[in-house]
């Protein structure tokens, strides 16, 4: 549901991605902006691979925005998320989008330390 937990989500392998989505399934609605449908998880997906991060508007908290970022092991598999927000009437859309190209740069890097560490087993659902 989270910002961060969708962010790991989506660099998992499809299948991975798959059995998650049937094992959980239905999800909860924690705030009407809450992902609940396959169809509508599964978008997310692609749309955060394609941005190599993920936005969170009130899906998760109501009044706050969040950005996560992903941390990869030398198996480019996620081992963490950097997430970044706070309440709305500050970590505005337009702030958010303002400090992305500021971000992105020192997640950059922290990747290319990050690569020194083993992979995390696969997890099995």
């Amino acid at each position: 549901v989270g910002t961060g937990s969708r962010l790991l989500l989506a660099f998992l392998d499809d299948k991975q991605i798959a059995v998650y989505i049937e094992k959980f399934s239905p999800f909860t609605k924690i705030t009407p902006r809450t992902l609940t449908q396959p169809e509508e998880i599964w978008e997310e997906v692609h749309l955060v691979r394609s941005r190599g991060f993920a936005r969170g508007y009130e899906d998760h908290s109501t009044g706050a925005n969040y950005l996560a970022f992903p941390v990869f092991s030398a198996l480019k598999r996620p081992l963490a998320a950097i997430i970044i927000g706070g309440p709305n009437d500050v970590f505005t859309h337009e702030r958010a989008d303002e400090l992305i190209p500021v971000i992105q740069p020192v997640i950059d890097e922290l990747n290319q330390h990050s690569r020194v560490f083993p992979a995390v087993p696969l997890v099995k659902f």
